[in-house]
């Protein structure tokens, strides 16, 4: 201090100098080493004016000159000193709040977790487009990253952020795929995001971004769209860019939306194609008319003959079951034929009962109908006893085989309502018995002890003897089942309280010991009587008839567990005659259908019905058509013809085969497993009866495949039907998954 003549606070100049000079000139001469090629050269003049400030500050004369080559040294250093900064890549480049833990990297969320990439050309650049799901911070951020490729070097390794031009969208978290539609204006491209609110726990679903790519250094959501609906977790995304489509993969939702991009000169078709109900030819799509979730999906549509193909509307309705009902009317049964969109008088428009070959009666009361192995059995009463009788043909004339049993006692003096079960193992017939001039009386039970001897029980097995009867007095017209999902017996009946009829249901363990009865429906303002009640994917479907002015009617109710049923619905107006003497009960037939009816608006309903997976051509429309409920399976293979249907199991894939394992329907209604295979011309049948009639516990039908791979075999569980009619789990093992199954002794579950 004293050789260079100055104060202690003058020196002090000597460090602050430079350091403020270097504070100052850094963000300047930052931005512009940032410029491609310059960084090497602000480099070698810091390193040159380093040298001078340093040389400079060791030989000065005076304070003042050594406080000027410091200032000069921290030029200097604002030069070389080390920096990466990178681009400004707008709010994205903003790291994320809070601690950051190993394995979070990234400039902010703008390059993190790359999901896709693609080029794109505009203006005669080639840019280069990533979409960054940003795993930083549990997927808190996403991006559309837009790189020049002319900044990229192909020369190097690794090129690095500060290197590049680049431009940034930040977006929501998880993007995925992107697809170009570039042949438009402006040039879109959409981003899958696969993280939408709620989306993760299924509650809602995903969707994807439409970017404006107008300006590749202003990256902006399109005004018109920002944002398309898709389903749930959508990733990879392909362009067809001739036929102005695109198709995006969602992968928990298992689907494929389409996406059109075509644009004309009239209008901008950019949108979400809606193909999950198929379309018409003129690309109109099938509505669902009843909003009752019915799904149609057309997997093949021809028009076959443009030259005759009608400007129309067609109607497709899921005919989920068919029906025959047979109503009594004196000594015969008027038969109609049907199912849930309506009944009509059969072209055989008779149940007839031929009395010639054995004149046993000429009355039918509360029939019943069955399918049996020989053909179609009938039960009947004619008020003292119960009849059978058998038709193997189709023009629906019975003959007359027994009179099974007549009235046990006073209790049971006019016989109605038999309805068959087996019980303890045997033949037996459940029926209604009351006392003359009486409407309503008791339940009996008749056993065939040796098979074919019918024996009424001295006593009913469910009758109102002043035990717990609620408001009942009466009952009449039991329709029994055995409930294989119970493991029971159900009994539907007519019920009276003295003054009106409704529909009561009790249920036993054995057939023998039933519940009290309760009400489960009751007519509106109106008596309801004789149930009849068939069991059909998954639901009860339940018919049972009520009076009229001049008659009576048919209605119809289904339920989920067969107590709590449908409203009521009229499916016959006028069923038959009067009913001031006799309640009737009607008796049906119903079988699993899975068709659909097609209907013109033009021509009306079509004769033929399309199976799901079938093809049906309509050739004086000029239309094929093939329609797929949820499944493009067909239920008529070669060697199922004779099956009632399918209902999909496992899918198991063996050497680069797929197959299926489905649940048949034989002539009986009984389940049948069989395995299909995936061949080049469609789905072929493996193995049309696994498990077969008579082991593993298949006494009455065997479904419900469940099969997997375990320890080097394959093991399959299923539901077997025993001879009662009761089902159990079982278990069966094969060494390659497809031949060889052997059941194991025994139900898996106690």
């Amino acid at each position: 201090l004293l050789q260079l003549n100055c104060s202690v606070e003058t020196a002090a100049w000597v460090t602050i100098a430079p350091g403020f000079i270097s504070c100052m000139c850094v963000p300047a001469i930052g931005k512009l080493a940032d410029q491609r090629h310059c960084r090497a050269l602000i480099w070698w003049v810091g390193y040159f004016l380093h040298m001078v400030g340093l040389v400079a500050a060791g030989a000065a004369p005076s304070i003042e000159v050594l406080i000027a080559a410091r200032c000069v040294t921290g030029l200097a250093s604002a030069c070389i000193t080390p920096t990466e900064r990178g681009p400004d890549l707008g709010e994205c480049s903003r790291p994320v709040p809070g601690i950051h833990t190993y394995g979070e990297v990234g400039i902010g969320t703008c390059l993190s977790g790359p999901a896709d990439l693609a080029f794109y050309e505009a203006d005669g650049k080639l840019w280069l487009l990533v979409s960054n799901a940003d795993p930083y911070r549990n997927f808190s951020g996403g991006s559309l990253l837009a790189i020049d490729m002319d900044s990229v070097s192909l020369e190097v390794d690794r090129n690095f952020m500060h290197d590049l031009t680049a431009f940034a969208l930040p977006l929501d978290p998880y993007v995925g795929g992107i697809g170009l539609a570039t042949d438009r204006d402006p040039p879109l491209a959409i981003v899958a995001s696969r993280y939408s609110e709620g989306a993760s726990t299924r509650s809602a679903e995903d969707e994807a971004f439409v970017v404006d790519l107008s300006d590749m250094t202003r990256l902006a959501l399109w005004r018109d769209e920002p944002r398309i609906d898709l389903k749930d977790d959508p990733y990879p995304v392909s362009t067809f860019a001739e036929q102005g489509r695109m198709f995006v993969g969602n992968l928990t939702d298992h689907s494929i939306s389409v996406v059109r991009t075509r644009q004309t000169a009239n209008a901008d078709l950019f949108g979400v194609v809606d193909i999950r109900p198929g379309a018409r030819v003129d690309s109109g799509p099938f509505l669902d008319q009843d909003d009752s979730g019915s799904r149609a999906v057309l997997s093949r549509l021809v028009a076959s003959d443009p030259s005759v193909l009608p400007d129309d509307e067609w109607t497709l309705t899921y005919v989920d079951y068919v029906s025959r009902i047979v109503v009594p009317d004196g000594d015969v049964g008027a038969r109609w034929i049907g199912g849930p969109l309506g009944f009509d008088v059969s072209d055989i428009p008779m149940e007839r009962v031929d009395v010639s070959f054995n004149p046993l009666t000429d009355t039918m009361l509360d029939p019943f109908l069955a399918k049996s192995d020989f053909g179609t059995v009938l039960l009947w009463s004619d008020g003292s006893q119960i009849l059978r009788a058998f038709s193997d043909g189709t023009d629906a004339t019975y003959v007359i085989e027994m009179s099974l049993f007549s009235n046990a006692g006073s209790w049971d003096a006019v016989l109605g309502g038999p309805s068959p079960a087996l019980v303890d193992g045997m033949p037996a017939i459940f029926y209604d018995g009351r006392t003359e001039g009486s409407d309503a009386g008791s339940i009996g039970l008749a056993v065939a002890t040796d098979g074919v001897t019918y024996e009424p029980e001295a006593r009913p097995v469910l009758s109102f003897d002043g035990a717990g009867t609620g408001p009942f007095t009466g009952m009449r017209h039991p329709f029994v089942r055995m409930d294989g999902d119970a493991r029971g017996y159900r009994m539907w009946m007519s019920l009276s309280d003295g003054e009106n009829w409704s529909i009561g249901l009790s249920e036993s363990m054995n057939g023998r010991d039933w519940s009290d009865p309760t009400e489960v429906l009751r007519g509106v303002d109106s008596d309801l009587f004789g149930p009849v009640v068939s069991y059909l994917n998954g639901r009860y479907i339940l018919y049972a008839a009520q009076p009229t002015e001049t008659g009576f009617s048919i209605v119809s109710a289904w339920s989920y567990d067969g107590r709590r049923f449908s409203d009521l619905e009229v499916v016959i107006e006028e069923a038959s005659g009067s009913v001031e003497d006799v309640l009737p009960r009607i008796a049906l037939y119903a079988e699993s259908a899975g068709i659909w009816r097609v209907e013109s608006r033009d021509r009306g309903v079509f004769g033929a019905f399309l199976t799901t997976g079938g093809e049906l051509v309509l050739a004086d429309q000029g239309l094929t058509l093939r329609v797929a409920s949820g499944h493009n399976v067909p239920d008529n293979l070669a060697g199922l013809k004779d099956r009632g249907g399918m209902h999909p199991g496992s899918e198991l894939t063996v050497d680069g085969v797929r197959y299926l394992f489905v649940t048949t329907f034989d002539a009986a209604s009984r389940e049948r497993i069989a395995i299909l295979a995936e061949g080049p011309e469609g789905w072929e049948v493996f193995d049309a009866d696994v498990i077969m009639e008579g082991v593993g516990g298949n006494r009455r039908g065997a479904g419900a495949p469940v099969v997997h791979a375990h320890e080097g075999t394959f093991v399959m569980f299923y539901s077997a039907t025993s001879a009662d009619g009761t089902s159990a789990i079982r278990r069966a093992t094969s060494s390659d998954g497809l031949t060889g199954w052997v059941p194991e002794a025994g139900d898996v579950l106690d």
